[in-house]
């Protein structure tokens, strides 16, 4: 829920939320009936909402605009490229959430390489206008107030396109990745960019042998290959990636 809408939505809220017309104008009707048979749940349903509106209007905090699950199921295997070449463009973010249809993106980081050389990087940290779990902040170390006065999505996916152009994209368990752009571009109103992707998970898997590595998530992987990155910051993982993806190329020279 946009700005406007919210504050439209806390105005109905406060002079008729007791009949259920905020509700109403969010079209969530089962909640409006509700409320208009009870009273606002007897009041305190009423009142509960008033206070959730105003907080969110203090913070500055949009509702999460819910991703109808059709908008990412197959784009993952509608993208995947089986060949491995050599001019690609790593890419990872962080989020909220594990869930595309209403979690964010706060970092997205990219790294450009032609002929397996790395020739420039892309790294934004984004404003998701929403809390997010301490949780994040622990895995990350990304705090909100990191975010506060960073760009939003609508402006950084743009920025992203151009920098990726027609490359293969390449990342560590693609299919997330690929569905939390998705959803923030459908929320943008920005049609998805056509990449063909490539996901590190299988090909880790066929050159690292399952009795020699605990597991193939990405942190496990950077310590297998005494790597000095850190974990769970976008444009570091891109690093891990990008070797994971090159361990595989030698491999398959061979």
């Amino acid at each position: 829920m946009g700005k406007k809408k919210l504050t439209i939505s806390f105005l109905l809220c406060l002079l008729g939320g007791y009949l259920g017309l905020h509700y109403f104008y969010e079209k969530d009707y089962k909640k409006g009936i509700l409320y208009a048979l009870t009273i606002g749940l007897f009041l305190f349903g009423y009142l509960f909402d008033i206070f959730k509106y105003g907080i969110k209007l203090l913070k500055n905090e949009e509702e999460p605009i819910i991703v109808p699950s059709e908008v990412y199921q197959n784009i993952y295997y509608d993208r995947i490229q089986k060949s491995t070449p050599q001019n690609y463009v790593v890419f990872d973010t962080e989020t909220t959430g594990l869930n595309p249809e209403s979690d964010r993106i706060i970092e997205i980081s990219a790294i450009k390489y032609v002929d397996n050389k790395k020739v420039a990087s892309f790294n934004y940290l984004v404003n998701p206008k929403m809390a997010f779990d301490p949780f994040i902040t622990e895995l990350t170390g990304i705090k909100p107030s990191d975010l506060k006065n960073q760009p939003t999505i609508d402006l950084v996916i743009p920025r992203f396109y151009k920098f990726i152009e027609d490359f293969t994209l390449i990342a560590h368990n693609a299919e997330y990745d690929l569905k939390m752009l998705a959803c923030e571009a459908y929320r943008c109103g920005i049609p998805l960019c056509k990449n063909k992707v490539v996901d590190t998970v299988p090909l880790a898997k066929k050159v690292i042998p399952k009795e020699d590595i605990d597991n193939y998530k990405l942190e496990t992987l950077k310590k297998y290959l005494k790597l000095e990155y850190s974990s769970h910051r976008a444009l570091e993982d891109c690093e891990t990636c990008a070797k994971v993806y090159q361990l595989y190329l030698t491999q398959k020279k061979q």
